[in-house]
C-alpha cells in the first residue's frame, strides 16, 4: 500500500474532470480568408518536386500541383528523369508522357519524351489549384527511381 502525506491526492482518472466553463472554454478565433489579400510571388520550391519508383512492369506516375486559394504556378522548366538516365549502365528504354490539367488525359498532353529523361519543351502558361503536372512512365527498368521537377514562380496570398 502506498502512503501519501496528508492532503496529497493522486492524479484524477482521465476524463473525470468537470467540464471547463467560461473564458477557458472559448475557441481560438480563426483568421478569415478575406484577410489574405496581398499576392506574393516566390519560387515554386519543394512543392514542385516528386520522386517515386517504377513498378515491376516498368510503369510509374508522379504528379505535382499548386494547392490553396489564390495559389498559381508559372512554370519556367519541367524536368523528368529516371535513375538510369541517358547513357546509364543499362539503356533507358522508358517513355514518359507529360500532361497538365485536372486529369492526365490525351487532350492535356504537353510532350512525349523517349527515353523518359529530359526537359519538357512546351510549357503551360499557368497551373492553378485543381490542375496538376503529371508525368507517366512506361517501358522502363523495374525499380528505377523516377523524378518530376517543376521550376518557376508562384503567386501566393499573404
Amino acid at each position: 500500500m502506498v502512503r501519501l502525506p496528508a492532503g496529497w491526492v493522486l492524479h484524477p482518472y482521465a476524463g473525470s474532470q468537470q467540464p471547463v466553463m467560461g473564458a477557458a472554454a472559448r475557441r481560438i478565433q480563426a483568421v478569415p480568408i478575406t484577410a489574405y489579400q496581398n499576392l506574393a510571388t516566390v519560387q515554386i520550391g519543394n512543392e514542385g518536386n516528386a520522386q517515386g519508383v517504377l513498378n515491376g512492369s516498368g510503369a510509374g506516375q508522379l504528379s505535382v500541383g499548386p494547392s490553396g486559394i489564390g495559389n498559381a504556378w508559372y512554370p519556367v522548366s519541367i524536368f523528368v528523369g529516371t535513375g538510369t538516365g541517358i547513357g546509364g549502365i543499362t539503356a533507358d528504354t522508358s517513355q514518359c508522357v507529360v500532361y497538365t490539367g485536372p486529369l492526365a488525359v490525351a487532350q492535356y498532353a504537353l510532350q512525349v519524351l523517349d527515353p523518359g529523361t529530359g526537359l519538357v519543351g512546351s510549357l503551360p502558361a499557368s497551373v492553378v489549384p485543381g490542375q496538376y503536372v503529371f508525368a507517366i512512365w512506361s517501358g522502363g527498368n523495374p525499380g528505377d527511381t523516377i523524378t518530376l521537377n517543376v521550376n518557376g514562380s508562384q503567386d501566393a496570398l499573404t
